[in-house]
């Protein structure tokens, strides 16, 4: 769904100049909703070398504001890189949802509720990169800009 995913990056409400340097790739696929440990495993490496992180992780997701049922907060937890468990605990209690996956020296509070896909957005304009979940659980997405 590679191709797919390629409109993707035109509703994150990109700066033009940026967009025109947004590239996406399906870093990582599962045939499965709920992913098994060989999957994780992949994922906690690819979150280690982008990041250069060595203990743990952020996971963030987005929770609905009550005020605003368009608007959503992110919401994250930090993960240790041998915590699989929790990895995948939160996989399955939020299927259907993005994940970010983030270091953490990114600081989550910074940003105020919006549009899950705008609030991605932003996240990848201030980071430079960003990997993600898909809402369906099945692909890894890697959104980078190119020099």
């Amino acid at each position: 769904m590679e191709n797919g995913w390629a409109a993707f990056l035109d509703i994150l409400n990109l700066d033009p100049a940026f967009r025109l340097r947004a590239k996406l790739e399906v870093s990582l696929t599962t045939e499965l909703e709920l992913p098994e440990e060989p999957f994780i495993e992949m994922l906690v490496e690819l979150v280690k070398e982008l990041y250069e992180e060595e203990e743990s992780f952020q996971i963030g997701w987005f929770k609905r504001t009550k005020d605003n049922p368009d608007a959503s907060n992110l919401v994250s937890k930090e993960v240790k890189f041998k915590d699989r468990k929790i990895i995948r605990n939160l996989w399955g209690r939020f299927a259907g949802e993005y994940f970010v996956f983030l270091p953490n020296s990114f600081d989550t509070t910074s940003l105020s509720a919006g549009d899950v896909e705008e609030t991605i957005g932003l996240i990848f304009s201030q980071r430079k990169s960003l990997l993600m979940k898909t809402p369906d659980g099945y692909e890894i997405l890697y959104l980078y800009m190119v020099e």
